[in-house]
């Protein structure tokens, strides 16, 4: 592991979403994006639980960093979506 890790090399990132493939092949992404909503938002709070954990032990940074961009991903996502689902009625 350490000697992959070590590689100066990465290969791209492969992003595969079945909620994309369905609104390209025609559906509607209102009920699809409520759900999705939902997930990036638990995954998010998973995520910023995750990183008090690291900064409260001795703050290795790698893991830092990576639960980082992983938070981020997470807030763009709901900042993409979020316009495009409609608020519930009271």
């Amino acid at each position: 592991l350490a000697a992959w890790a070590a590689e100066p090399t990465a290969a791209p990132p492969q992003l595969r979403d079945e909620l994309m493939l369905k609104v390209f092949a025609g559906a509607d992404p209102g009920p699809l994006l409520e759900a999705r909503l939902a997930w990036h938002r638990e995954k998010r709070a998973e995520l910023r639980g995750y990183l008090e954990e690291v900064r409260a032990g001795e703050g290795y940074t790698g893991s830092e960093r990576t639960l980082l961009a992983g938070i981020a991903f997470h807030e763009k996502m709901i900042e993409m979506m979020e316009p495009f689902v409609q608020p519930r009625a009271a």
